[in-house]
């Protein structure tokens, strides 16, 4: 019986790296936050959005998704909003609806690496790791520096008794950020389990 490494249990979806697009809404977005801050409507889809992304930091998952939705109805092109809504919709435990968020927010956006990232990591969790290790790879052609996709694909391939190519991904994740967490553990399991 194959034996996973702790750490190659699925990280926490990463929250942290979606907060890098809170900067760049869509132009129909920042006129909506515009309109709003004269008083001339209703809160706009980045302020949904912003709202949303404060709620999921604090573990309101419900609240969250009900804000992102918002956004999304404000502003149907926000790919961010999607991937969020999809990182909620993944801690709460609805990988179906994560994985048409993501779905949506890659489509929205080609060269939006979280969103394949995000998908991978909810393809895994949901046992299907040939589409895990599609979707880190297509995160880390958009991203070479992506650590955390290197990371878990190499989790994936792992769990799919590629310890060779898991070995070559946990090495190249450590070169990339030599304090990933789980990284060495899973890297010293690959390497036991390749030589037995």
């Amino acid at each position: 019986m194959k034996k996973t490494p702790a750490a190659a249990v699925a990280p926490a979806i990463a929250i942290a790296f979606a907060l890098a697009a809170a900067a760049a809404p869509s132009a129909a977005a920042e006129e909506r936050c515009a309109g709003a801050a004269a008083g001339r409507g209703g809160m706009g889809a980045l302020g949904y959005f912003s709202r949303g992304l404060a709620r999921l930091h604090r573990g309101e998952l419900g609240p969250a998704i009900e804000d992102f939705s918002s956004a999304i109805r404000l502003d149907p092109g926000f790919a961010w909003a999607h991937n969020n809504r999809g990182v909620a919709s993944a801690e709460k435990g609805d990988l179906a609806r994560a994985i048409v968020d993501f779905t949506a927010a890659g489509w929205l956006d080609p060269a939006l690496a979280a969103a394949r990232f995000n998908r991978g990591t909810v393809q895994r969790r949901r046992g299907d790791l040939a589409a895990a290790v599609a979707d880190h790879t297509a995160a880390i052609r958009l991203d070479p520096g992506f650590a955390e996709a290197h990371f878990n694909r190499g989790n994936a391939r792992y769990d799919m008794g590629e310890y060779g190519l898991a070995i070559a991904d946990f090495e190249e994740a450590l070169r990339l950020s030599p304090s990933l967490s789980g990284a060495w553990e899973n890297l010293e399991a690959a390497r036991r389990a390749l030589r037995q």
